[in-house]
């Protein structure tokens, strides 16, 4: 077992910790508490096998993306 902070195991995976607070909360990753304290500790391993790094970015697998001259002016409203 390789028990780390939240925070070090969300910037080993490039997330929030936030997101492995999530995990948490569904039950899809287990906390440890050790003693009286109040941070958590998560197995750094378990981590790696539920949270997997999205290379699709925030928008998910199932994004469009189209891209798109990088000329043109956004800020114009019409495209010319």
């Amino acid at each position: 077992m390789n028990l780390v902070a939240i925070e070090d195991a969300a910037d080993d995976r490039s997330v929030t910790s936030q997101t492995i607070r999530n995990y948490i909360r569904r039950g899809q990753l287990t906390a440890y508490r050790p003693g009286h304290r109040r941070d958590h500790l998560v197995d750094l391993d378990e981590v790696r096998k539920v949270v997997t790094r999205s290379r699709y970015g925030t928008f998910g697998p199932r994004a469009r993306i189209v891209p798109i001259a990088s000329n043109l002016d956004l800020r114009a409203g019409d495209p010319a």
